[in-house]
């Protein structure tokens, strides 16, 4: 088990567990990291240049948005991350927003996430919520993008 890490163009996944520790899917591999995955959100955003809270506040002043607000991780990567809840102490997965190839509804209503590489992952989530989510992601990158050109 690994105690830091650093969110990468691989990351496809982060899953919150009830012990503290994260599970970390990446394209290659997945792994248990022993640190809280806010704080391993934040971390990341601070290797960028940031912080959770920057991140957040730069994703409402783009969109508007201010709850469950996806965020940049690095606008130079194009990474983008996808939270499932609120980042204010509830269980919260975070998803990357290139990595996803679709989601689908489960029997129980809940989200399905197929990516890229084929792997599925089945999160605590309504699929509402979950399309919402990812609705939320792919304005914030319109925005981006659109800033840039």
């Amino acid at each position: 088990m690994e105690n830091c890490y650093e969110i990468n163009k691989g990351t496809m996944c982060l899953i919150q567990n009830e012990d503290g520790t994260t599970k970390i899917i990446e394209s290659e591999r997945e792994y248990l990291v022993k640190r809280n995955i806010h704080k391993i959100i934040d971390d990341s955003c601070k290797c960028f240049g940031s912080s959770l809270k920057g991140r957040c506040e730069g994703t409402s002043k783009l969109t508007g948005i201010r709850y469950k607000a996806p965020i940049v991780i690095s606008e130079y990567l194009s990474i983008i991350m996808i939270p499932t809840g609120s980042t204010r102490g509830e269980v919260c997965h975070w998803i990357s927003l290139s990595s996803i190839k679709s989601i689908e509804k489960s029997k129980n209503s809940l989200a399905i996430i197929t990516f890229n590489n084929g792997k599925k992952v089945e999160l605590d989530v309504s699929y509402f919520i979950m399309q919402n989510q990812l609705a939320k992601a792919a304005r914030l990158d319109y925005n981006l993008r659109k800033k840039y050109e």
